[in-house]
């Protein structure tokens, strides 16, 4: 806050990097479940984007993106969501193109909301055009490959393949440990979601813990 303060004194209200600023306050809002402020600050910071950058920008698209993710995983507002992470995938591929890797991230965005709503096959799609990008971009032992497993193991699990889904969080499972160390709490987090899969076997439920 103090940051912000400062930077408006010194630029005034509406300066580009004021909206840096209400982006990083924001993203602490989200994290602490403040979800109605951080989606005050969010909207502002876009209102300054679009004045000052236009609407293809990638930065106003890294807003809209975040702003898709707080409507879906904080308020469960998937509609709204999915319009917002739309918008922001149509100027990510306008301006970074198909094969950029916070292309890929709307992409998984979007599959984890049709998930959400229970439009499984069309998460499935998202999902793994996601993952195909990643391997592209970034390579088979980047971080961002074992979230995309993961996130499509609960695509899978949700239209009950589940031997796939399995799979699927192996190989997230054994990324995981080799770049990030036994002790992440991603690794647990798979480990929660494979011994949870496996007993969802035997009582035929389990929700899924998407990561992001």
């Amino acid at each position: 806050k103090q940051a912000l303060t400062l930077r408006e004194k010194a630029l005034g209200p509406n300066h580009i990097v004021v909206a840096e600023s209400l982006m990083n306050l924001a993203t602490v809002y989200d994290e602490e479940d403040q979800f109605d402020e951080a989606l005050r600050l969010y909207y502002r910071a876009l209102w300054i984007q679009l004045s000052v950058l236009g609407g293809q920008h990638p930065d106003v698209s890294k807003t809209l993106n975040n702003l898709g993710v707080v409507y879906s995983q904080g308020l469960g507002r998937h509609t709204e969501a999915l319009a917002l992470l739309h918008s922001a995938l149509d100027i990510r591929l306008d301006s970074l193109g198909e094969g950029h890797p916070e292309t890929a991230d709307t992409y998984d965005n979007i599959s984890n909301v049709f998930d959400e709503q229970g439009h499984s096959d069309d998460a499935l799609v998202a999902g793994q055009r996601a993952l195909s990008i990643r391997l592209a971009a970034l390579g088979e032992r980047h971080p961002d490959i074992a979230l995309s497993h993961c996130n499509l193991a609960c695509t899978l699990e949700s239209l009950g393949r589940t031997q796939e889904a399995r799979k699927e969080f192996g190989l997230a499972l054994a990324l995981q440990q080799e770049v990030l160390g036994e002790s992440h709490e991603d690794v647990s987090s798979t480990l929660q979601n494979l011994a949870a899969l496996a007993a969802s076997e035997v009582r035929q439920h389990h929700t899924c813990v998407y990561m992001d």
